[in-house]
């Protein structure tokens, strides 16, 4: 019987530890119509110009949005996207 409440607890525990960062991640999460060119430059594989390029294309609807700029395509989106959000 202690056996499984242990295992009861640590199951909650790890849900509550994975809602936890997935919150974190929500919050810290660059907002792509306003974010600045150095904030663009901490993505995965987004150098200077291609942050300059997201940034002259603004305004963006979706991340999706992101394809049409050289330099971004399906892997470098899927890449990224867990890092990036649009706010309208």
């Amino acid at each position: 019987m202690k056996r499984r409440n242990f295992v009861g607890y640590a199951v909650v525990a790890l849900l509550w530890i994975s809602c936890a960062t997935l919150s974190q991640l929500e919050a810290k999460r660059i907002d792509i119509n306003t974010a600045s060119r150095s904030q663009l430059e901490t993505l995965p594989g987004i150098g200077p110009a291609v942050a300059q390029r997201i940034i002259e294309g603004r305004p963006y609807h979706n991340v999706k949005g992101l394809l049409n700029i050289k330099g971004i395509d399906m892997q470098r989106l899927k890449d990224i996207e867990p890092y990036i959000t649009v706010v309208e």
